[in-house]
Order: C-alpha cells, then structure tokens, then sequence
C-alpha cells in the first residue's frame, strides 16, 4: 500500500501519513519497498508475525477506546 493510498483512507494528510510510517519503521513494523518513484509499504508479518493479532484485537475494541478518549472542550 502507497502513501496516497492511506492519504485516501485515513483522510489525513500526506506528511502526517510519512510520520508515522517513518516511525513505524524505525521500530520494525512496516516494511518499505521502492519501485521507481512509488514506495509501498506492508506488515512486517516475518519478524513481527504477532502484529496480525495485536490489529484485529484493536479493531474489535473500538467502541472502548473512544469511549475512553477524553471529552473535548466546547
């Protein structure tokens, strides 16, 4: 999956999504493959082969964390 990809997904914007992705590398998370001028990025599913679970666990608790996030001020 490229940046523009996830630009399109998470409907934030490209340096946001770059971020991130640089720090989720740094940490081994991701992977990075360059074809030409596009670089796409995937699970780390070799090293990090738990991340699937971690992901899936975080999807089915949703509700939970946002009813955990603090209130924002009006």
């Amino acid at each position: 999956m490229c940046v523009c990809d996830l630009v399109e997904i998470l409907h934030t914007t490209q340096p946001n999504i770059s971020q991130h992705l640089k720090k989720l590398k740094a940490r081994g998370l991701v992977n990075e493959t360059r074809r030409s001028q596009w670089i796409y990025y995937s699970l780390n599913m070799k090293d990090k082969p738990h991340l699937l679970g971690i992901l899936d666990q975080l999807s089915s608790m949703t509700e939970q964390i946002q009813a955990a996030r603090p209130q924002s001020c009006n």
